[in-house]
This record gives C-alpha cells, structure tokens and sequence, in this order.
C-alpha cells in the first residue's frame, strides 16, 4: 500500500514515517492520507481517506458532496449521541480535534448553525483545505465553519463566546506528545 501526504506549502521534502503501517508511506511532520483505492485493496473504494498520524490511525477524510442532510450514516453513529443529549440543533458548536472533518460533517448534518473545528496538527487541517479540498466537500467555507489549526484548549481559553456543544472528539491529548 502507499501513503499519501501533502505538507504545507514550500515545504516539499519528505521523510520515510517507518513506523507506518501504510508501508512505504511517505509523511510531513507525521501526517498521512491513504487514498481511497488503496482503503479497501481488493474491494471497492470506501467513501474515505484513512488519516494516519504518528504512524498510527487517526481520523478519516470523509467523502463529502456539501449535502450534510444526506450523510445518513450518522444516524446509527456513535457521533449522534453528542447531538441527542441537546434535544435541539446547537447553535454553537467546538470540535477540539476535528482532525479531517468527520465531526464537522456531522455537525452539519445535525444542523449546527456555527461550527467552530480546532485541530492541532498543522499538516491535518493543510491537507483538508487544500490537496484534498475537494474530497472533503472544501468544509471551511461552508455557511457558518471555521476550522481554526491549534491546541483546542488553549483555542477555547481565548475565546469569550458561548458554545451550546463542545465536543472533545479524542479524550486524550497529543499535545504533550507534540
């Protein structure tokens, strides 16, 4: 299998991550994507790109069309129960760690009206606004999302504004390990 992996612009050289297990996975700053025909090898592409970072999985790059009403898929998700505590749409959402937009799609699809995504690694939020805009359904200028690169605790202890949801997408925090 083979890695993909977009560093930020002018940044161009890239190291061997051999602790991948996307072999022969090539990274920046250890971020990666695998590409969809590569997901599922021998099978049909899946509607993602798995997001690997520190050489272990992270998160997904979701395919998303801008449609957040047709992502069904959260329905019977895990990632609906955030939303079914509310009782209502939120208003204002935080994702800390929104890694490659999963929960910002599916803030959308339970119709937050704002979303504010914090994701820590630089080369995470580059790869979602860039190479692969288009894939994720170009999420940061969707009516009402900010993607914002940064720890999300500090992100939040800068801001003065209420939030009706905040979702702490990893419990942990790599932050220490960054």
């Amino acid at each position: 299998r083979l890695g993909v992996a977009h560093g930020p612009p002018g940044r161009r050289s890239a190291t061997r991550d051999r602790a991948s297990p996307c072999a022969g996975a090539r990274s920046f700053r250890a971020a990666a994507a695998t590409p969809p025909h590569l997901n599922n090898p021998g099978g049909p592409p899946l509607p993602f790109l798995s997001l690997w970072h520190d050489g272990t999985f992270g998160s997904i790059i979701p395919k998303f069309d801008g449609n957040a009403a047709a992502e069904t898929r959260f329905d019977a998700d895990p990632r609906s129960l955030p939303f079914g505590t509310l009782g209502a749409p939120p208003d204002h959402t935080l994702i800390i760690g929104s890694a490659g937009g999963n929960e910002i799609v599916a803030a959308l699809h339970y119709k937050s009206k704002r979303i504010a995504g914090v994701e820590l690694n630089p080369v995470t939020v580059h790869m979602v606004e860039h190479p692969f805009k288009s894939y994720a359904g170009d999420l940061a200028p969707q009516p009402g999302v900010h993607v914002h690169q940064g720890d999300g605790r500090s992100y939040l202890a800068r801001q003065d504004g209420k939030y009706d949801l905040i979702w702490f997408v990893a419990p942990d925090s790599y932050a220490a390990n960054n």
